[in-house]
């Protein structure tokens, strides 16, 4: 009887450990197919993928832009050529001492927002007096700059 018991026992446990084994071999819910697994190239150097950073070609939406207000363009106007063109040149096309500003330039894609152009400018600028710019003042250089760049 104790044979018996024990085959018994034994072919028991054999189907459970198969049953198991099969529930087991099934893929979980939350696992996806190659056709669903998104590559994601977060690199900065491009030499160091062969994948393209499709990041820098973020598209610039409402969301991401400041409204143009024209008065603070005009005000910034005045500022930047008061304070901005000894360096910059004119119309920010640039000098030897100073990187042109106005379009074509790399402002747009530099500071990639007209917040961290405002910053950059109210920490930094003018060279010879960094800092120096209200908040006020800063706001209306940015959106002169920042108009320029974009422009052409």
């Amino acid at each position: 009887m104790t044979n018996s018991i024990k085959l018994a026992g034994g072919l028991v446990g054999s189907a459970l450990w198969i049953a198991g084994c099969g529930g087991m071999a099934r893929q979980p819910t939350h696992h996806k197919s190659p056709s669903q697994v998104v590559t994601v190239n977060n690199t900065k150097n491009p030499l160091l993928s062969k994948q393209p950073n499709h990041a820098k070609n973020k598209k610039v939406t409402s969301a991401t832009k400041i409204a143009v207000d024209t008065k603070a363009i005009a005000r910034g106007q005045t500022l930047f050529s008061r304070k901005c063109a000894v360096c910059h040149g004119v119309n920010g096309v640039g000098t030897q001492t100073a990187p042109r500003l106005e379009a074509p330039s790399g402002v747009a894609s530099s500071f990639q927002t007209e917040i961290s152009l405002r910053t950059f400018i109210l920490e930094q600028m003018p060279a010879n007096a960094p800092g120096s710019l209200s908040h006020q003042q800063s706001r209306d250089v940015t959106a002169y700059v920042w108009h320029i760049a974009e422009s052409k």
